[in-house]
C-alpha cells in the first residue's frame, strides 16, 4: 500500500466507525497481528484492514446492545420489587411535579 491508500483506508474507516477510540484502532491491530481475523498470505490492503474493522465493529455494537438489555432487566427486576404502594407514592409525586412545573411554563399568548 501507497501513502494515497493508506489515507484513503484511514479516511473511510473514520467515515464509517466515527464511534471507535484509540484503544479500540490497538486492539483491532492487536487483533491483526495476532491472527484474530485470519491469516493475511503476504497480502494486505485496505479492504482487509477495512473488514478487520468492520468485524470488530459489529462485535462491539452487538456487546452495547446486550449490555443495554440485562441492564434494563436488572431495572426492571427493580421495579417488579416494589409493593404496589410505593409504586403509586412514586407515581404520585412524578405527577405532582409534572403539575407544578407546567404551572410555571410560561404562557404563549398567539
Amino acid at each position: 500500500m501507497d501513502g494515497a491508500q493508506i489515507h484513503e483506508t484511514c479516511q473511510m474507516i473514520l467515515d464509517d466507525f466515527w464511534a471507535l477510540n484509540s484503544a479500540d484502532v490497538n486492539l483491532v491491530m492487536s487483533r491483526a497481528k495476532r491472527g484474530f481475523y485470519g491469516q493475511l498470505f503476504g497480502r494486505i490492503d485496505g479492504q482487509i484492514i477495512y473488514q478487520w474493522f468492520a468485524e470488530y465493529f459489529e462485535e462491539r455494537c452487538e456487546a452495547c446492545a446486550n449490555r443495554e438489555v440485562h441492564v434494563a432487566g436488572l431495572h426492571g427486576s427493580v421495579i417488579n420489587r416494589l409493593s404496589d404502594e410505593t409504586k403509586a407514592k412514586i407515581l404520585e409525586l412524578w405527577e405532582s411535579q409534572r403539575r407544578d412545573k407546567s404551572k410555571d411554563a410560561p404562557v404563549c399568548d398567539s
